[in-house]
């Protein structure tokens, strides 16, 4: 019996996406942050991809800052029916792709803003992989919380989303 592909979709930055279907979220992180949400018993999981922890003024609404990411992404879960008490995360990004000094402190603020975040929350992180001078290509199923993340060359990670073929192709 041959295994059904699942459908991708790709999450850009300030993008919150929740789902219970057989799906793939996918994105490529940089000193960006995703955090991946995942309710076991209902089978229900989202991911966000927040490029700042935090705006200037109290809210600006854009999921691009972790201070607004963070909340819409648990309420498009509760939407859904999960049960926050009882979601899980996974958190993955925050490199440090440049030698400037500010982009590696935006790259650790954004850790750090997520990390506080779901202590605040009571969130169990169950997995991460975070920091380094690498970029990443995560993968996230919503409905069973599996993630897989990949090392990306910086020069190809310009380059997302790559064309059909070259993911077939391993490329």
């Amino acid at each position: 019996m041959s295994k059904l592909r699942r459908p991708e979709i790709d999450l850009h930055v300030g993008e919150v996406r929740a789902s219970r279907e057989a799906v793939v979220l996918r994105t490529v992180l940089g000193s960006c942050v995703a955090v991946c949400l995942y309710d076991a018993r209902a089978g229900i999981g989202g991911m966000n991809h927040f490029a700042l922890p935090a705006c200037g003024s109290a809210s600006s609404g854009s999921a691009r800052f972790g201070s607004d990411a963070m909340p819409q992404l648990l309420a498009a879960l509760a939407a859904l029916g999960a049960d926050c008490g009882r979601v899980v995360a996974k958190l993955f990004g925050g490199a440090q792709l440049l030698e400037l000094p500010l982009r590696n402190d935006i790259a650790r603020r954004n850790i750090s803003y997520a990390l506080h975040f779901l202590a605040a929350a009571k969130i169990i992180v169950v997995a991460s992989d975070c920091g380094g001078h690498y970029a990443r290509h995560l993968r996230f199923e919503p409905d069973t919380g599996r993630a897989r993340v990949a090392r990306v060359n910086p020069e190809r990670a310009a380059h997302w989303p790559p064309a059909a073929a070259s993911l077939r192709d391993g490329g």
